[in-house]
């Protein structure tokens, strides 16, 4: 299968992969508020409707990492974050566009309220 090995200063942090029904991200993230860097690597198992993970890892400066995208026929064993629930998600999208409009200072209309024409004598 498609792989990521992932290796910080030299030395592995992890090998992840799952097969060929969903996906795999490795990312590097800094937060300056309060200051932290770290990497995640992440996918979701689509047959079984699983949000996976297989390391968040603090950084320091001067840290290196290296990806490496390798077939392997096996792989480091992942930890559920959570089940995938497309209702949930959808309200979690809801409520991130909802706060997003207001701190714009927009209004979001869910249902149109129907215009109402004059009525003809």
């Amino acid at each position: 299968m498609r792989a990521f090995e992932i290796f910080l200063n030299g030395k592995p942090l992890c090998v992840a992969g799952i097969g060929s029904d969903g996906y795999i991200s490795a990312y590097v993230t800094y937060r300056s508020e309060p200051s932290l860097t770290w990497v995640d690597v992440l996918g979701l198992v689509n047959r079984k409707k699983l949000y996976v993970q297989w390391t968040s890892t603090k950084l320091q400066t001067g840290d290196q990492i290296l990806l490496k995208i390798v077939n392997r026929k096996s792989v480091d064993k992942y930890k559920t974050i959570r089940r995938h629930d497309a209702k949930r998600d959808v309200e979690s999208m809801k409520r991130y566009v909802r706060t997003a409009a207001k701190s714009f200072g927009w209004e979001i209309l869910e249902k149109p309220q129907a215009r109402r024409l004059p009525r003809g004598n």
